[in-house]
């Protein structure tokens, strides 16, 4: 009732009496400050905005969802609405349940001669560039720092695909350099057979199971080797069917397993030039088995090098 008779003096008595009483609410769900706006009290209207206790109520809206500065615009009242547009704490994009903010209610109520309306929406204007400005500015430095980010990002992930690719080469061509020294040394070892030859040019340890093995083993090492290199040769031509990480594992494999024939053939040539006692003595500890267990150590290490990054 103070609120809409205009007693200042009775309403700031009131709030310093009692702060919950600017909480009270209407049958419409208005504040005092709604009820100043609609009687067009003005110095009650200045003095509630002024006033500490009702700063959380200046934007509260009613059961329209209308907040003051709407009712003002439906009162078609200047002086109170140029009060209120210029309050920075009045939210002037306030919409109300028919969707409407204050600035659409006054073009469409006309209560306003055309001179009011372009101060208040020049003014509305003014504010809204200066915002769209300051937002702008957020936006364009955000941008730049999403576009470094992503900068950094791109050179990093540059920077370790190139590392992944040095890493893939050094193990390719390690590979490689091992299945030639294992092709080139079974070839030699065909060539110049353990035990030598006879003056008919016959293998003298032909007769021995240890040999046969060793000639076993020793063709499977070279030929393993052999075929380990011409996959590496070959794959840039048939790329399409074989990826580089594919390639990798198959002539690792391929390698690992014609070092461990050859390491078997090395074992039964030495047990056949040696005397079946020598022999049994020189390889008490299981030598078979030592070297299986070597070659699948080193497949398995260079899986791991190159697992994931070479597709």
């Amino acid at each position: 009732m103070s609120a809409m008779k205009g007693h200042v003096d009775v309403v700031r008595t009131l709030i310093n009496k009692c702060l919950d009483i600017c909480e009270l609410k209407d049958d419409r769900d208005q504040t005092a400050f709604h009820v100043a706006v609609e009687s067009r009290e003005e110095e009650v209207v200045k003095f509630l905005l002024e006033s500490i206790a009702f700063q959380d109520l200046i934007n509260e809206k009613d059961n329209e969802g209308n907040t003051a500065l709407h009712t003002a615009s439906s009162g078609g009242v200047f002086k109170i609405l140029q009060i209120l547009a210029n309050d920075s704490n009045i939210d002037r994009g306030a919409t109300n349940k028919g969707g409407m903010t204050f600035a659409e209610i006054i073009l469409s109520t006309n209560l306003l001669n055309d001179t009011e309306i372009l101060e208040i929406m020049s003014e509305l204007e003014r504010e809204v560039g200066l915002l769209g400005l300051e937002r702008k500015l957020i936006r364009e430095t955000k941008e730049a720092e999403d576009d470094e980010v992503r900068k950094q990002k791109e050179q990093q992930t540059e920077n370790k695909k190139s590392e992944e690719e040095k890493r893939g080469k050094d193990l390719a061509n390690l590979c490689l350099l091992i299945a030639t020294i294992i092709a080139t040394a079974t070839f030699a070892a065909a060539i110049q057979i353990a035990g030598g030859y006879d003056s008919q040019g016959i293998a003298i340890l032909k007769g021995k199971s240890e040999f046969t093995l060793f000639i076993v083993y020793d063709l499977l090492a070279f030929f393993l080797s052999t075929f380990s290199i011409l996959i590496q040769f070959s794959s840039p031509a048939f790329g399409r069917f074989f990826t580089r990480y594919s390639t990798m594992i198959l002539t690792t494999t391929l390698t690992s397993a014609s070092l461990a024939f050859m390491m078997f053939a090395f074992e039964q040539g030495i047990k056949a030039v040696l005397s079946p006692g020598l022999a049994k003595g020189f390889f008490n500890i299981p030598f078979t088995a030592i070297v299986t267990v070597s070659s699948m150590l080193i497949t398995f290490s260079l899986f791991l090098c190159s697992k994931g990054k070479l597709y």
